[in-house]
Order: structure tokens, then sequence, then C-alpha cells
């Protein structure tokens, strides 16, 4: 997976150490209607806010926002904010997307968003003060690093076939990986582990905020 070029910062818990893992200079950087506020509030203007725009309606509020940032007026209701900020920046070319914000706060809003983050065809990399979740492509060869005696859980979204993982406690050879609960506290042997799956949806997760991406290509 490559590093990510689009941020997408949701309108759940945000803190300032999320919102300082964004490069405005490197990525552009779209809000979740409401998520704005805390956005301009942090100094930091997003390229975009995109939504149902409830929170951007209120009287005097949309005067408020710099005359240069895009405002989308999405209305569909089939799907949340989040879900439509990242399939705007997917028709931007951006396929590596980094979300914050998308948990905490509303328990409904956030299984919507992580649901969102399986479901679109792009690499998410969702960040909180638990840790990450990051939202694998099959068919690529994965290497990333996320620490020495680091515990990560592969788990799959949609049954995951082909699956091998080099570098932790517990590897696997061209293994199947049912929906459900296994793959549950792995440990890295290294700073690093490798990884690719042939078909399905997995997503890593990891207490550590500090995973990065050594390599991606295709498997």
């Amino acid at each position: 997976m490559e590093a990510p070029t689009c941020a997408v910062v949701a309108n759940g818990d945000l803190r300032p150490e999320d919102l300082n893992l964004i490069e405005p200079n490197s990525m552009m950087v779209v809000a979740c209607d409401g998520a704005v506020w805390p956005c301009l509030q942090h100094g930091m203007a997003p390229d975009a806010v995109v939504g149902d725009l409830d929170s951007i309606d209120e009287a005097g509020r949309r005067e408020a926002l710099p005359s240069d940032m895009q405002v989308l007026h999405i209305p569909d209701q089939t799907k949340n904010d989040l879900a439509k900020a990242m399939g705007w920046a997917k028709t931007q070319g951006h396929r590596s997307l980094l979300v914050v914000g998308a948990t905490g706060g509303d328990l409904q809003h956030e299984w919507a968003n992580m649901l969102a983050c399986a479901a679109i065809a792009a690499d998410v990399t969702v960040v909180d003060g638990r840790g990450a979740r990051r939202f694998l492509s099959a068919g690529m060869q994965h290497q990333l690093r996320i620490g020495p005696g680091a515990t990560f859980s592969l788990m799959a979204v949609h049954d995951v076939e082909g699956l091998t993982l080099r570098g932790a406690k517990f590897e696997l050879n061209d293994a199947t990986l049912p929906t459900g609960s296994r793959g549950v506290h792995n440990v890295t042997l290294g700073d690093t582990i490798t990884l690719h799956y042939a078909t399905g949806h997995l997503v890593l997760v990891t207490d550590s905020r500090a995973i990065t991406t050594e390599d991606a290509r295709e498997a």
C-alpha cells in the first residue's frame, strides 16, 4: 500500500494528536460535514468539505468557511458522510486514505464508519487514540512496519483465501481466514511483517499508531 495521499476527517472523537498525523502539504484533506470546524480551529483548512451539509447550512455558518474551499453537497441518505467523502476522494484519483475522527461518540455511527471503510475499494488506515485499523487490498504484497514485539490481529471482513504471513509468531501459508474471530493477537518477531492474500477483504488491527508501509507491490 502506498503512503496515504488523502486524509479524511470524520466528525467523531477528534484529538489534536490525530489531526497532527495529517500533512496538508503532501496530501489532500477532506472534511466530513461538521468536521470542518475542528479542522479550522486546529489551524488546518481542508481542501473540501463533503456530506449532507446539515452542520454547514446552519444560519450564517457557511459564510465562515474559506472562500476557496470546495463545498460538496451529496444528499444521498443511503450513505453516511464518511462514505461520501471517501467515495469523492476516489473520484479525484486517491486510492490510499488516512481516516481520523471515525470512532468514538455515537456507537452506531462508529460501526457505520468501520463498515464504510471495509466496503470501499481502497487502502484505508483508520487511526485513533487506541491504535490503528488498516484495511488492506487483495492481490498486493504488503510489507508493514509495526515495531518489535507488537501485538496485532488480522481479521477477515469478508472470507479471505490464499493468505500468507511472514515475520510473526504465528505465520500462515496460503491459508483461508473465515470471517470471525480467528487471527486475534498475533505478535511481530521483528519490526516488519509481510503478507499477501488472493481474495476477500482483510483488516489489520493493532494498538500501535506508528504503523508504516515499507513496501506494497503486486503479489
